[in-house]
């Protein structure tokens, strides 16, 4: 079900260990694809595809966040206004499982209320290199009163069920009115089946954005999207309307003259 006609939007976040299998089961889900080759997320990277959840189109954006300690300030970010959260764990690797504690303390930290939760074990397909059996991964999310499934990205078992099935769970949250769908940073997007009648022109108009086309391969308008957008942030530091104190969204203003210390200290 792949179109542009669709009613709700749900933000995915998938998270766990380096290589515990989360690229490769958005790949799975997104393109029906596996890799045997480790795949390497920089930061983060995102999918989308539609599904049909009670006759009700549901546009599905996952987002698959790096493991490593040194991207945890990049994508900690990104658990504010999502509304899945997908804590996954290979079933061969022990210390990744007990790892799942400190994601769920890093969603605890950075996370909205409204989050759907589920606790993945994955790879199953590797049953002689098992160690975390299914038992231990089942009591363990009944204890914390969250959902719980095992997957195999390679066979495909469970993977579509695994987003499917927190879809349903968002969608009758919300449609029960136990989703808060006006909280900032983890409002649910509800439209219109039909698509936007309108230009991208006007459409950005309604919603008082501003506007600019552009083309990378003839660098048509690239040099103007970026220095624009510095103009109109610089304007609104001048003129006091933008909050240069807020923490995370702290304005890093000196003088021309370069910052006199390491690049480490500058930007740690």
């Amino acid at each position: 079900m792949e179109n542009d006609e669709y009613r709700y939007l749900f933000k995915y976040l998938l998270i766990g260990d380096p290589g515990v299998g989360k690229s490769n089961l958005l790949l799975r889900f997104a393109d029906d694809k596996f890799s045997d080759t480790y795949i390497y997320t920089i930061g983060v990277d995102f999918k989308i595809r539609t599904v049909s959840i009670d006759n009700s189109a549901v546009r599905l954006q996952v987002w698959d966040t790096a493991g490593q300690e040194r991207f945890k300030t990049i994508t900690s970010s990104f658990y504010r206004g999502s509304h899945g959260i997908m804590l996954v764990y290979d079933v061969t690797d022990m210390e990744s499982f007990r790892h799942v504690e400190s994601w769920l303390q890093e969603v605890d930290r950075y996370g909205g209320k409204d989050n759907n939760f589920i606790i993945v074990g994955n790879k199953i397909d590797m049953t002689s290199k098992r160690v975390v059996t299914y038992e231990m991964g089942k009591k363990y999310a009944e204890r914390l009163g969250i959902s719980f499934m095992e997957t195999s990205a390679k066979t495909s078992t469970n993977v579509e069920n695994l987003f499917t099935t927190m879809a349903e769970e968002i969608k009758s949250k919300i449609d029960s009115g136990k989703l808060d769908t006006t909280h900032r940073g983890g409002k649910v997007n509800i439209r219109n089946s039909s698509p936007i009648k309108q230009s991208p022109w006007k459409y950005a108009e309604r919603l008082g954005i501003s506007f600019m086309e552009t083309s990378a391969k003839t660098s048509t308008n690239v040099e103007n999207l970026f220095t624009t957008m510095a103009v109109e942030i610089k304007s609104k530091i001048v003129s006091g309307k933008l909050d240069t104190t807020h923490r995370g969204g702290t304005v890093n203003i000196h003088n021309s003259s370069p910052i006199k210390q390491s690049p480490w200290v500058c930007c740690a």
